[in-house]
């Protein structure tokens, strides 16, 4: 796999904690502020972000990977991937004097019944519809063994249904090695939408989350299997 990194400064809004303390009394009063309240103001921070296009000659992709450490808003995200998209056409077409443009993304929505029906990492959160038209969400707790698929109440659920449970967002959390300091739960999570399990071709998903990864060899893992699955 062949990996090229360009680094870039954003600004992004974030919130952040005002204590009480960094307040005048006059400042207090004013606004009725008592013991146990929180206050939250937005700022607008400025930081470095890393993203890496990575061409994986055996499964003949190209990778696109934004940075955003879990603090970039969604829309910004999809803002910064075509960006560097147009880079990457701009890029090969100057250099083959010929036109290139990326297409024919790969829809992964296909994946995420895929993941849910196999034994593959722990799901922690699962949008679902049940054949009664009822939308459901759950959530795992934070516990390396808590698992949706064998929960006792999701279990009993989808029996009452017979199984028929169509999955349509995902979260599924791995745990690789076990050595202290090395240990680490990356979450892939497939935030695909109802419609588009009535409509799949015309509401397409081809974007995932990926955090918590220390390593290439953790990206490279969770997205060998994103493939594989696409692939079956």
């Amino acid at each position: 796999m062949t990996s090229i990194s360009i680094c870039s400064v954003r600004h992004y809004e974030e919130t952040i904690v005002i204590q009480k303390s960094e307040l005048s009394p006059d400042a207090i009063e004013h606004h009725n502020l008592g013991e146990d309240t929180k206050i939250f103001a937005k700022k607008m921070t400025k930081r470095q972000f890393y993203d890496v296009v990575s061409f994986d000659e055996n499964s003949k992709t190209i990778q696109i990977r934004i940075d955003s450490r879990g603090q970039v808003a969604p829309n910004q995200v999809i803002k910064y991937f075509h960006q560097i998209e147009s880079f990457i056409n701009k890029s090969i077409t100057n250099s083959s004097s010929a036109p290139f443009i990326l297409n024919n993304r790969l829809n992964l929505f296909p994946v995420i019944e895929k993941l849910y029906k196999s034994n593959i990492g722990r799901v922690c959160e699962l949008g679902f519809l049940v054949d009664s038209g009822s939308i459901k969400s759950e959530k795992a707790r934070k516990n390396p063994e808590a698992d949706i698929r064998t929960d006792t109440f999701h279990a009993a659920g989808r029996n009452a249904v017979s199984g028929a449970v169509s999955p349509f967002r995902i979260a599924v959390e791995w745990h690789f090695r076990d050595k202290e300091n090395d240990e680490c739960f990356p979450e892939l999570m497939l935030p695909g939408a109802k419609k588009s399990l009535y409509e799949p071709l015309n509401h397409p998903l081809t974007i995932g989350h990926i955090k918590g990864c220390l390593y290439e060899e953790d990206f490279k893992k969770i997205t060998t299997q994103i493939i594989s699955f696409k692939n079956e």
